[in-house]
């Protein structure tokens, strides 16, 4: 009978409550639970196919849990979105009349897509040139009313005539495709999730910034009792103890406590040894 090689070292380490805990963190409130579950177990086997590679540190290994399971999330919405374009009824591609005042987003896409299709059956003679012309227009986004206004012509004129073409191209483009209202939908998904979102910035109101203050600041007994201990240090650095000793006891004065700072012990320290020392004898 053959034995089973060991576990891998890492398999124990993805298996740790650490990492589900992780999974869970990143997916958040964005998917189902029965989604949640499929996206967890597309991590986990991510991550045992990149059991040698995994990090060695624990902080790094969860850092890549995150990476992977963002991913694996956003892989779920992008398919979720292709399928329902997949299933999506041609006629509900963008079968919405055409308004003079503005054209949507989805109509942009189509007749981006269309116009394509307007190319041949304009030089095949099945359509008029000015309809390969506005149908590039309408794709940058033009208005039927700019178009109208340009050609000299109604406004309703133009749309009347361009919502016949619009069913013709997507009749046409759709014997050819046979997906016609899948891709048309995809792209319109694809479009408008990677669209920049515009900041909606409101100006703030000037608020003038307060006047200079003029009152003087106050001394803390800290910055006080630091000033006197160099001040002291100082002094005691050029041998003039007295003086030295006068600002240690100024310093005293304020807080007793800071006879027991190092430096403080070590001028007292000097200070006392000066005084054993015996003084020359005055002439």
């Amino acid at each position: 009978m053959t034995a089973r090689p060991p576990p891998h070292p890492n398999a124990k380490r993805i298996a740790t409550p650490a990492v589900r805990a992780k999974i869970l963190a990143v997916i958040g409130r964005r998917l189902q639970p029965s989604d949640r579950d499929e996206v967890m177990q597309k991590v986990y086997l991510r991550l045992l196919l990149i059991l040698d590679d995994l990090p060695v540190d624990d902080d790094h290994l969860l850092a890549l849990v995150g990476v992977a399971t963002d991913g694996k999330v956003l892989d779920h919405f992008r398919g979720t979105a292709v399928r329902e374009a997949r299933h999506a009824d041609e006629s509900a591609a963008a079968d919405v009349p055409l308004s003079p005042e503005a054209v949507t987003d989805q109509q942009r896409v189509e007749w981006a897509a269309l116009h394509e299709e307007a190319k041949k059956a304009e030089a095949e003679g099945k359509i008029e040139p000015e309809i390969l012309r506005w149908s590039e227009r309408l794709a940058m986004g033009d208005t039927i009313e700019e178009i109208a206004r340009d050609e000299g012509l109604p406004a309703k004129v133009v749309a009347k005539r361009m919502s016949r073409a619009q069913k013709y191209l997507r009749a046409r483009w759709g014997r050819v495709s046979g997906v016609a209202g899948a891709i048309i939908g995809a792209v319109f998904l694809l479009f408008y999730l990677r669209r920049p979102a515009v900041p909606n910035i409101v100006p703030e109101a000037y608020v003038p910034p307060p006047p200079a203050s003029t009152a003087v600041a106050v001394e803390s007994n800290e910055e006080r009792l630091a000033k006197l201990r160099n001040e002291a240090q100082s002094l005691c650095n050029q041998q003039q103890y007295e003086a030295c000793a006068a600002v240690l006891d100024e310093a005293k004065a304020i807080d007793r406590d800071s006879e027991y700072q190092p430096d403080v012990v070590k001028m007292r320290h000097a200070i006392d040894n000066a005084n054993r020392k015996p003084r020359p004898p005055k002439p």
